[in-house]
């Protein structure tokens, strides 16, 4: 499941931030987040992407706003994902999920 789940995570993410999108991104997660060894990577991931979905569907949501964060937490992700797809060290994990989570904080980052 782990192989195919971060797949399916990844062309999702390619797909673009829009709500939809990041629920089924949240469920997959956290179908991963149950189903594996560390599963904390995951959890943090559904975290982040259900923290944006939850606030985009209780707030209108510019081009401008959806582009920002687009390009501040897509890139992350993506690295956090082929870290753990690739099977290499969890401190590259933490890494990258360190710069996931601070690039979802900080509008500067």
């Amino acid at each position: 499941m782990a192989a195919g789940g971060v797949a399916e995570i990844r062309a999702r993410l390619a797909k673009g931030i829009y709500v939809d999108n990041m629920h089924e991104m949240v469920r997959t997660c956290l179908q991963m987040a149950r189903s594996v060894e560390e599963p904390l990577p995951f959890y943090v991931m559904a975290k982040v992407l259900d923290t944006i979905s939850e606030d985009w569907e209780n707030h209108p949501v510019t081009s401008a706003t959806y582009d920002a964060m687009q390009r501040r937490i897509s890139g992350a992700l993506d690295r956090a994902l082929s870290i753990i797809q690739d099977g290499r060290p969890a401190c590259e994990t933490w890494d990258s999920l360190n710069e996931l989570v601070r690039r979802f904080l900080r509008e500067d980052a």
